[in-house]
């Protein structure tokens, strides 16, 4: 009795990992710039209370 076996899998190739191949939507760029700039804010305002506290 043969056992059964997995089809390999594909990745990216296979149609997981995106549903595009457009690149960024807008909405992935528009999270991508809130993280920077929250954490250049977060960078900007460690920086500032050191040098106060120094």
């Amino acid at each position: 009795m043969a056992s059964p076996t997995a089809a390999p899998t594909l990745g990216t190739q296979g149609g997981l990992g995106g549903a595009s191949s457009n690149g960024p939507s807008g909405q992935d760029i528009a999270i991508g710039l809130g993280c920077v700039a929250s954490a250049a804010l977060a960078t900007g305002y460690a920086l500032l209370r050191r040098r106060r506290n120094a």
